[in-house]
């Protein structure tokens, strides 16, 4: 059996440290498409994750949408006049791998130009000095739906993605190419920021809540939003893994980076799992799916006539986590809902055994663990146990680079060297 040394798992960020993108500086460069208007947005959203932004225009941009509102969504003066300052080299002052540029939205005009090498207006610029430092670079194309498949077009995304450059596939629809949703380009920047954390890594998440039918038409249910397994499919992208499978359901849409495959009731939620080991080989496995303890004895045929009582006989059925740990070698963290951990001990302690990390959240009386907000876990890894009262982003963020830390060990244990 391989030994893993037991790493104390990473406080979340707080107020003072900003974020998932503290410590990053993000060039930020807007081109003239009418979808220039989310980015205000764009910017205060990667503020709050603890970046400085800044922001880089086009003229053409600025007579959509005017410098004071970029000065007033980032806080820095806007840049759009190269001056003695050299400000495509200037801004790049520092370690490259923390200073992202992003281009959002970029227009068929500028990926042509990026791709041919003109730089003749302060995105352009900007961007021949990036491609050339080494900086992360991310692009956000939009244009009507013929010109992304012009195979010039085509041909020069190509050429670019070649030498590293991230592009955002956009959402095709209404005969445009149009950026994606803020939430999925802020990920894709957050990816370039720390995308090195689970690089090459697989990630499967079982998630959501399940519906045992009665009949029909009925079933009984429970609250579950799967909005953990949201975050954390997510963050294993932010933190680069190469691949985020879903197996369940979700009240948020899942980003489309992620490969969801839809189970409502235990016994799909058992068989798509299984198959998705089988067929991923998944690194890590995620499993905080509310899954049902029990199974209807008797499906009842048709619908259940209302004007009559019926009784319904509930069995307890086997625990999908044990299949899973027989089926694979994966980094396994597992979540225990309870109303008191010292009445469900035993079954904790029973979940340490065949889990590398037993995520425990405990209830009180008139509380719900559902939702939005801060909630308390316990967090078992190895012998160690730890206490914390954290969002559900900041608990997938801290489980992830634990996980990242767990399977590094993992591969020195294996390998007996870290060459």
């Amino acid at each position: 059996m391989v030994c893993i040394q037991v790493i104390e798992l990473p406080e979340a960020s707080d107020e003072n440290n900003g974020g998932f993108l503290s410590g990053f500086k993000i060039l930020l460069a807007v081109t003239a498409s009418i979808s220039i208007y989310r980015v205000p947005d764009l910017i205060r959203d990667m503020r709050r994750e603890g970046a400085l932004v800044k922001v880089v225009a086009s003229k053409e941009a600025l007579d959509l949408v005017g410098k004071k509102v970029f000065q007033w969504a980032s806080g820095e003066e806007v840049i759009s006049d190269i001056t003695g300052r050299i400000e495509h080299v200037s801004e790049f002052d520092g370690e490259a791998d923390s200073i992202i540029f992003a281009v959002v939205p970029a227009t068929h005009n500028f990926i042509g130009k990026a791709a041919s090498g003109v730089a003749d207006d302060a995105p352009s610029l900007f961007f021949s000095y990036a491609a050339g430092n080494g900086n992360p670079t991310v692009l956000s194309p939009t244009m009507h739906e013929a010109m992304f498949y012009n195979p010039i077009m085509r041909k020069n995304m190509d050429a670019l993605e070649q030498i590293g450059i991230s592009i955002i596939p956009p959402k095709l629809e209404d005969g445009k190419a149009k950026i994606e949703d803020n939430t999925v380009i802020e990920d894709y920047i957050c990816r370039a920021a720390r995308g090195h954390i689970l690089i090459g890594k697989v990630i499967l998440i079982i998630g959501g809540g399940t519906s045992e039918p009665v009949d029909a038409v009925r079933g009984i249910s429970n609250n579950s939003t799967g909005l953990t397994a949201y975050w954390l499919a997510r963050t294993a992208f932010r933190l680069g893994a190469e691949k985020v499978v879903y197996v369940g359901n979700c009240s948020m849409e899942l980003p489309p980076y992620v490969h969801q495959i839809e189970a409502t009731n235990t016994s799909e939620f058992e068989k798509f799992t299984l198959d998705s080991v089988r067929i991923y080989r998944p690194d890590a496995v995620f499993l905080p799916a509310a899954l049902s303890d029990f199974k209807v004895s008797k499906i009842t045929d048709g619908k259940m006539d209302s004007g009559s009582s019926h009784s319904i006989e509930l069995k307890p059925r086997g625990k999908l986590v044990q299949k899973l740990r027989k089926s694979t070698k994966a980094f396994l963290v597992t979540f225990k809902l309870t109303e008191s951990r010292i009445r469900d001990s035993d079954k904790i302690e029973n979940l340490e055994k065949i889990s590398d990390v037993v995520v425990i959240n405990e209830i009180g009386s008139g509380q719900s663990p559902f939702g939005e907000g801060r909630k308390r876990y316990w967090i078992h890894t190895g012998k160690e146990h730890k206490e914390m009262n954290l969002t559900k982003e900041e608990l997938s963020q801290s489980l992830l680079e634990y996980v990242a830390s767990g399977l590094e060990e993992r591969y020195i244990e294996s390998d007996g060297s870290t060459e």
